[in-house]
């Protein structure tokens, strides 16, 4: 068999074959843009499904547990030495990664609360998005108590 084909015209013209490293070095490559754009779109997502879940905060004398349901209801507990508090109420995502809880939200040491009840933070995603939180601000204005999300119950 020749190294040459024929055109429509009759002229020979010589075969060209892709390399194999140049087909391995482009496979890599799309293979890369498309875990890279699978991970973008992961840590991006701020959605309530992506925010739900179980969220924890703890220090020397306060534990609190914040369930966060994708339908925009929040359950939490609160425990301080010896004493539980329970509460229920709703939250909403604000702006791409804000969050605002419902009045009768349990405050933990340090966290402000607005005047009509409302709690609010803000959802940060660290580590590449592998860890997740929700950091409420003190009554400085600085970053305070973080809930941290539990990946495994």
């Amino acid at each position: 068999m020749s190294d040459t084909k024929l055109s429509n015209n009759g002229a020979r013209w010589p075969r060209r074959s892709v390399s194999r490293s140049a087909l391995l070095v482009g496979c890599g490559a799309l293979i890369c843009a498309v875990i890279f754009w699978a991970w973008y779109v992961w840590l991006a997502d701020y959605g309530y499904p992506a925010v739900a879940g179980t969220y924890a905060y703890q220090t020397s004398n306060q534990k609190a547990v914040l369930v966060l349901f994708q339908n925009r209801w929040f359950e939490e507990q609160l425990t301080t030495g010896d004493r539980t508090e329970k509460s229920r109420g709703s939250w909403e995502r604000s702006g791409e990664a804000g969050i605002a809880f419902s009045p009768g939200f349990l405050s933990v040491h340090g966290q402000r609360i607005a005047k009509d009840g409302h709690a609010w933070g803000q959802v940060r995603k660290t580590f590449g998005g592998v860890h997740q939180s929700i950091v409420f601000p003190r009554d400085d204005g600085d970053d305070g108590p973080v809930f941290s999300k539990r990946i495994f119950h």
